[in-house]
């Protein structure tokens, strides 16, 4: 899952919010000087990571992807978040405009707890309201074409928006099946942290 995912799985708790967006730029498990609060979070996060590669609906919707192979997952989280971003009020009670500006109110007040990497990360993603780009095609093209930047080898992100365009039911069914199960068991998870 996408940035979008995580923060709405974060059950509007500050610390899980923080967690969930910090937890990209820590590797390892080494969490000195990261309150428990924020660990949950990061723990969180990986959890529906892992949840999430290995369900079967989101490989069927993988396979989709096919041709971009090894950036297919990444991919895909970006896709998911688009259609999570034009399901919403389907999700929660607050708009997407109000949730968004939650978001990075709350990132932003606690930047002293984040990487500078998620510094710069968090900087863009306010600047260019990322999370309200989401709900649109040209705001995901514009993502992928953000990540394709920063990948090592070609991965050819920047093109794969047409296949959103072409199986957007298709995502949207599997999305449909899959995140009603991710928001129970991330819960169930974060309670028994």
């Amino acid at each position: 899952m996408n940035f979008l995912a995580h923060f709405h799985l974060s059950h509007n708790n500050p610390d899980l919010l923080v967690g969930n967006f910090v937890a990209d730029f820590i590797k390892g498990s080494n969490f000195d000087g990261i309150s428990p609060g924020v660990v949950k979070g990061i723990q969180l996060h990986r959890f529906i990571d892992s949840f999430t590669d290995q369900h079967p609906v989101f490989l069927k919707s993988k396979k989709l992807l096919v041709e971009y192979r090894h950036y297919s997952g990444v991919i895909l989280d970006v896709f998911y978040d688009f259609v999570l971003a034009n399901s919403w009020p389907q999700f929660s009670d607050e708009s997407l405009l109000a949730f968004s500006r939650t978001v990075y109110k709350v990132l932003d007040s606690r930047r002293s707890e984040l990487t500078e990497e998620a510094i710069f990360a968090l900087d863009h993603m306010i600047e260019h309201d990322w999370l309200q780009g989401y709900a649109t095609k040209e705001g995901i093209n514009s993502a992928l074409t953000g990540l394709s930047e920063r990948t090592s080898f070609e991965s050819g992100m920047e093109h794969a928006v047409k296949v959103l365009v072409e199986k957007e039911k298709e995502f949207e069914a599997d999305f449909s099946l899959f995140y009603p199960e991710l928001i129970q068991v991330s819960a169930d998870y974060y309670r028994a942290l």
